[in-house]
C-alpha cells in the first residue's frame, strides 16, 4: 500500500486520484503519519463501521482534488525507502514477537494436554483395574462360600454319624478353584 500510495502520487496522471489507507497489519501511529506523509488523503485502522467507512470515502470523494510534486528528488525517495523499510522491519519485529509468544503459549497447552492424557490414561488403567480387582473378589468370595458351606454341612453330618467323604470332597475342589484363581491373579501381575 504505501508504494503504491508512493507511486501514485508521484506520477502526473495518476496523483489526483484521492486514496485511503485501510489496514489491520500497520496500526500504529508512525505508520498512519508514513501513509499520511505520502500522499493519502486518509488513514483508517480496521474494523470501522462499515456506515462510518461510507462516509469517509463519500468526503474524500467530494474534496478537491489535491496535487503533489511530480518530480521525485533523489534524497526524498532515499528518505522515504528508509522509513518505509523502518516501518516494514518494525512490523516484522512485532509479528516475530506475537509468533514468539503464541509459539510459547500453544508449546505450554501441548504440554498440558498431554499431561491430562497421560492423567486420564492412568485413571483408565485404575478403573480397569478396580473392576478386576472387583470381580476377582466377587469370585474368590463364592469360593470361600462354598468352603464354608462344605465345612458346616461336614460338621453337623460328623455329629449324625453320615458319611464325610463328599463334604471333603467339595471342599477339595474349592480350594483348587482358589488355588487356580490365585495363580491368574499372580499372573496378570507379573
Amino acid at each position: 500500500g504505501f508504494t503504491l500510495c508512493r507511486t501514485m502520487k508521484v506520477d502526473e496522471d495518476l496523483q489526483r486520484i484521492p486514496l485511503v489507507f485501510y489496514t489491520a497489519s500497520y496500526t500504529g501511529a508512525k505508520d498512519a503519519e508514513f501513509g499520511l506523509s505520502l500522499g493519502a488523503e486518509r488513514y483508517l485502522i480496521k474494523p470501522v463501521e462499515p456506515d462510518d467507512l461510507l462516509r469517509t470515502l463519500a468526503e474524500v470523494a467530494a474534496a478537491p482534488a489535491r496535487r503533489t510534486t511530480a518530480e521525485v528528488d533523489p534524497e526524498a525517495e532515499s528518505g522515504y525507502l528508509r522509513q518505509y523499510n523502518s516501518r516494514l522491519i518494525s512490523k516484522l519485529e512485532q509479528k516475530s514477537l506475537e509468533l514468539n509468544a503464541t509459539n510459547i503459549a500453544l508449546t505450554a497447552e501441548l504440554e498440558l494436554r498431554a499431561k491430562i492424557e497421560a492423567q486420564l490414561r492412568h485413571s483408565q488403567k485404575l478403573d480397569a483395574l478396580g473392576r478386576l480387582a472387583a470381580g476377582i473378589a466377587h469370585d474368590f468370595n463364592n469360593i470361600l462360600a462354598g468352603i464354608l458351606g462344605h465345612t458346616e454341612l461336614a460338621r453337623i453330618d460328623a455329629t449324625t454319624g453320615a458319611p464325610l467323604g463328599h463334604h471333603f470332597d467339595s471342599i477339595g475342589s474349592a480350594v483348587n478353584r482358589a488355588h487356580d484363581l490365585v495363580q491368574q491373579i499372580l499372573t496378570f501381575s507379573r
